[in-house]
């Protein structure tokens, strides 16, 4: 029987990589990757220039101190395209001069996995594009907000987001500008897009469906605010690269949705519950917080001013890794504990998302389940306590 099931699972491989090929042959086309798209079309307006950005590395219990290394952001345009080709889920822009791609001018382009909808295969000059069956126009003048994880919390907000503040201190919104969105699942995101289009009389939503292509007549394309992996065999501190000026702008923004009632509780903890991705023992580490008076959270569940308002007032913030410490990014001076399988311990995405906020994070590893980077883990419980009142006496 076993045997049976490894002719079968071999046999299901060879027939999808049969099938691929036969797909990347017939149904794909070739672009030249565009290295530096300022030097070819026109700019509309400046971002920024070259910035050394501060990445923090946060402090590994019994491993490591907190540290902090400098890194390269580069400059930053808004440039116009003309009949250039989209497709929701992807970062890949069609042009007749060849292929926008802001992931490629990226310092970890080299060890990315790029998880664009519509990518067939690609090398460092040129890209294999899979075409939809059909190609919708827009005639109206607009800019993109989709993506590779365009519709992720973690992602939308430190890549996506952004782009539209760029967009109003360009000045897009003077004039009539329709803003094209994929479809939106997270209701947090929705409202936050909704919400400051709402500013701009002149700006609309056009919300796009993934069974189609979409040629945009003219298309102000802005580039993404952070670098952020999508994914990856292994990890550097350089696969999230988020400028300050990005994190200022996203605290600064996103506050309005405080709820002035201080009625939360200091003491939470983020659930994740034996979950891809996630820690073996974490019904024993959940037991003990909540025998500490700490409160169980799950942010997706919350409405925006909530999730805002509950990171806000929390002192001690502690759990398994997950993506719901992006949330970080709302705290005041809080202390915070995260237990890590060791291959994402050394990530610099939540201490350089709080980096306003004052936090003190330390990181607790245990045993990985593979080499992975979305591996599983333990943590034992003991080395948790030990962590902890170092978090709090440290």
């Amino acid at each position: 029987m076993i045997l049976g099931n490894s002719v079968m699972h071999k046999t299901r491989n060879l027939l999808y990589k049969t099938k691929r090929i036969i797909k990347i042959i017939f149904f794909s086309n070739t672009y030249k990757i565009i290295r530096k798209p300022s030097d070819i079309f026109p700019i509309y307006y400046h971002i920024k220039d070259n910035t050394w950005e501060d990445l923090y590395i946060s402090e590994v219990f019994e491993i490591n101190k907190e540290s902090v290394i400098k890194c390269l952001h580069e400059s930053q345009d808004i440039i116009e395209l003309n009949n250039v080709i989209i497709s929701p889920y992807s970062n890949i822009l069609i042009t007749d001069k060849g292929v926008v791609w802001d992931k490629s001018e990226g310092s970890n382009f080299s060890k990315i996995i790029p998880l664009d909808s519509n990518l067939a295969s690609y090398n460092s000059q040129q890209i294999k594009v899979f075409k939809n069956k059909e190609t919708k126009e827009i005639n109206d003048v607009c800019i993109f907000l989709g993506g590779v994880h365009s519709t992720i919390w973690s992602h939308f907000l430190v890549e996506y987001l952004p782009k539209l503040y760029y967009a109003c201190d360009s000045g897009l919104f003077d004039k009539p500008i329709k803003v094209l969105i994929p479809k939106y699942n997270d209701p947090h995101i929705r409202k936050i897009v909704c919400d400051y289009i709402s500013l701009f009389p002149n700006a609309s939503l056009l919300e796009l469906d993934n069974k189609y292509d979409y040629k945009c007549k003219r298309l102000f394309h802005i580039p993404i605010a952070s670098q952020a992996s999508d994914h990856a065999d292994y990890c550097l501190p350089i696969d999230f690269l988020l400028p300050k000026n990005v994190v200022n702008r996203l605290k600064n923004h996103l506050m309005q949705y405080l709820i002035p009632d201080n009625h939360f509780c200091e003491k939470i903890y983020l659930a994740r519950r034996g979950t891809y991705r996630s820690m073996s023992n974490w019904q024993e580490a959940e037991d003990y917080f909540v025998s500490l008076g700490f409160k169980i959270v799950k942010p997706h569940e919350m409405t925006l001013e909530e999730k805002i308002t509950t990171f806000y007032n929390a002192k001690i913030i502690v759990g398994p890794y997950s993506a719901a410490f992006t949330n970080l990014l709302f705290c005041n001076k809080s202390k915070v504990l995260i237990f890590s399988p060791l291959m994402r311990a050394y990530e610099t995405y939540y201490k350089t998302i709080g980096q306003l906020s004052e936090l003190n994070i330390l990181n607790v590893t245990g045993t990985d389940n593979s080499s992975d980077i979305h591996t599983s883990f333990f943590v034992p419980i003991e080395k948790i306590k030990q962590a902890y009142f170092k978090l709090l006496n440290g």
